[in-house]
């Protein structure tokens, strides 16, 4: 195993509470499919379509791993001290995109 699998603590359901990770989203920019119909007809032009939808879902999801590695409030306690210490109840710590 390799990754963030290989990171992962060992979790026995019941026995020890899993501590709520944090959830990161993010919306590219639209991609305009309408009026597209006849260039789909051709095999060419769908897998171009197809290859460009693809490198954008994963330069998004590159994105937001990276983001989620620089994330100084990634860990349940450090969120916890800043809305303690810093925050009001509406600030949720975050990144600029």
């Amino acid at each position: 195993m390799e990754g963030e699998v290989a990171n992962e603590n060992l979790f026995i359901p019941g026995l020890i509470p899993k501590v709520p990770g944090r959830f990161y989203y993010f919306f590219g920019k639209p991609i305009e499919t309408q009026g597209k119909e006849e260039l789909l007809r051709d095999k060419g032009s769908a897998d171009e379509l197809y290859s460009y939808i693809k490198s954008e879902v994963e330069s998004s999801i590159g994105y937001l791993l990276q983001k989620r590695e620089e994330d100084p409030y990634r860990g349940i306690v450090d969120r916890a001290f800043f809305r303690l210490f810093s925050a009001s109840v509406q600030d949720i710590p975050t990144f600029s995109p």
